[in-house]
């Protein structure tokens, strides 16, 4: 049963309740607020709208006041639902965001004859916007991008954080954060275009480019600086007027794309004076950037926005090419996923099997395994064709991310972290372990965590299990093994040396199994046998190690109160050498022998 949504002003309710009970007539399941409007109104009903099939808009003069229906056609608009106007008799003309859309004009209030077909109608048909109507004034250097998909949700809570209280006082700050390749800026532009009609006016500002000249050139647009020569113009006389008429015209919306520094946006310095920061001027504004940030002090929010879900990742790889067969949907769901959901690389490959037809769904998922980078980035789609005009090869998007990185010992963490297994969750300590501790710090800092929180705010380390655990996106992981190529990287052998140094002490060791547990000390020695070679110089104390506390494992998780750790390790190696000594002289060894070399008594 298709469900409809009926949006209408409480002056118009008589004619509402009509249109209700025709439509649950012709079986259709129907949707309506009936209720006083309350705090939580906005969510709930961006989420019947989500879950309806079409909106049957009443478009009255009430109606055409109302800004509570206006937030019901924009959010049913921006996540592509049919609309279905109905205008009474003396209706006033819709807004130019709805000019194009066909509706049923009723001359007669007690007859609504034709709504039910109509409505099946609009939902067979399909739904084609133009996004690209813009309120006057207003200027975006991107087109809407018509391959834009999966981010519906996304899209709403944005809206609901700049007008999800349609009494609000004041101005909404919301940053969109996420990784380079996420889909930050095509979110913000499709957001800028689909909801441009919740504002009078929408400008863009390119985030790496000087902010000043931009925001004069703002002033200037909306004719601020009218009657003055351009080389008399004061700029920030001619910022204070923005301000001004910002607070006087609420619901300005500036996005700022590619924001470096997040804590730049309440500097006034940025603006060249002392008075006006970005955050002062009396606009809405709308960021990207590549950091997370919290300035919930200073009325930031932020909307992280992160891989694509399986289905929306499929949709935007098959969009213009569909698999023809069962086996081709799978080798098709099979790329998705070797590509991490990462949009901008679902893109590319998009691109790619587009624009070869030749290249079949299971070839090019081949082609993925051997370097998956260099597959995708082979075939560079112009900024042009992804809407955003930015470097379209992922490479060089984490690349410029990359740069951003300037600490030594945040580095090595990346690096090192890049050796696991693809997609591994890997404990938090057991990085810094490998890490090793960074040279010239107190016994009050914590490098290693400050370290990790500079990857994490970058967005190229993602945390898990509350901080306790970290991995590394898929095409990250492989970003940092390139990159490690040509920098003096860490090794293997480095890092196993680290955990060798902590576990050869025994106190140390013990100090570890206390506050992690046994399983955790023998998965870390696990990870460093399996880095170290067998010519390395403690491979055999390392394998000696790791086969005591293996045999005492039981024992070790019981807790056995009348022995240590120490002590248990001393008998248990004491029993493998006299095994092992049994085993020369001919004897059994039935729980096998020490390696050639080593050292009962080391521990």
């Amino acid at each position: 049963m298709a469900r409809a949504f009926i949006s209408y002003s409480s002056k118009d309710r008589s004619v509402a309740e009509r249109i209700h009970s025709n439509l649950e007539g012709q079986h259709f399941d129907v949707w309506r607020d009936q209720r006083s409007i309350d705090t939580n109104w906005s969510r709930e009903v961006a989420r019947a709208l989500a879950s309806s099939d079409a909106i049957v808009l009443l478009w009255t003069e009430n109606s055409a006041g109302s800004a509570w229906v206006q937030h019901e056609w924009l959010t049913a608009r921006a996540i592509e639902k049919p609309i279905v106007p109905v205008f009474l008799p003396d209706a006033p003309e819709p807004p130019a965001a709805l000019s194009n859309i066909q509706g049923i004009h009723l001359s007669d209030t007690n007859t609504l004859d034709g709504l039910a077909e109509r409505l099946a109608k609009a939902l067979q048909a399909p739904v084609s916007y133009e996004y690209e109507i813009l309120p006057g004034n207003s200027q975006i250097p991107f087109l809407p991008n018509p391959r834009f998909a999966g981010r519906h949700t996304e899209l709403i809570e944005l809206y609901l954080k700049f007008i999800g209280n349609l009494n609000k006082i004041g101005t909404a700050h919301v940053g969109i954060t996420g990784m380079g390749g996420i889909g930050k800026t095509q979110l913000a532009i499709e957001f800028a275009y689909r909801f441009s009609f919740a504002f009078q006016h929408v400008f863009w500002i390119q985030g790496a480019e000087p902010w000043l000249p931009q925001f004069l050139d703002i002033g200037k647009r909306l004719g601020l600086a009218a009657g003055q020569p351009a080389a008399q113009v004061d700029s920030q006389e001619l910022l204070i007027a923005l301000k001004t008429h910002c607070l006087a015209h609420p619901n300005t919306l500036i996005v700022i794309d590619n924001v470096r520094e997040p804590l730049a946006l309440n500097d006034p310095l940025e603006l060249g004076g002392k008075e006006v920061a970005v955050l002062t001027t009396g606009a809405d504004i709308l960021f990207t950037t590549r950091k997370n940030f919290d300035f919930s002090d200073l009325g930031v929010s932020s909307q992280a926005v992160g891989e694509l879900s399986h289905d929306a990742a499929y949709e935007l790889l098959t969009r213009d090419r569909k698999p023809a067969n069962a086996f081709e949907q799978q080798q098709a769901g099979a790329i998705v996923n070797a590509l991490g959901y990462l949009p901008l690389a679902v893109v590319l490959a998009a691109g790619m099997l587009r624009k070869r037809t030749w290249i079949s769904f299971e070839q090019y998922r081949e082609s993925l395994a051997g370097n998956r980078l260099e597959t995708i980035d082979m075939n560079v789609i112009s900024g042009i064709e992804l809407a955003t005009r930015h470097s379209a090869p992922v490479a060089a998007t984490l690349d410029e991310q990359w740069t951003l990185v300037t600490d030594d010992y945040s580095r090595r963490i990346f690096f090192l972290a890049a050796f696991f297994d693809e997609s591994e969750i890997v404990p938090r300590r057991r990085l810094e372990l490998l890490s090793g501790t960074k040279e010239g710090g107190s016994i009050l800092d914590s490098p290693f965590d400050e370290a990790l929180s500079e990857l994490c705010d970058l967005n190229l380390v993602e945390k898990l299990q509350g901080g306790l655990a970290l991995r590394l996106h898929p095409l990250v992981r492989e970003f940092s093994l390139k990159v490690s190529v040509d920098s003096a990287s860490p090794t293997k052998y480095e890092a196993v040396s680290r955990i060798y140094a902590i576990y050869d002490d025994v106190l140390r060791l013990e100090a570890e199994h206390k506050m992690r547990g046994i399983d955790e000390v023998l998965d870390d020695l696990d990870v460093a046998l399996r880095w170290c070679t067998p010519d390395a110089a403690f491979f055999q104390n390392l394998t000696l190690l790791y086969r005591v506390l293996d045999r005492e494992r039981r024992a070790l998780k019981s807790g056995t109160p009348e022995l240590s750790l120490s002590q248990q390790l001393y008998y248990r190696e004491h029993a493998l050498y006299d095994a092992c000594v049994a085993s020369s002289r001919g004897g059994p060894d039935p729980q096998g022998g020490l390696p050639e070399g080593s050292d009962p008594g080391r521990h």
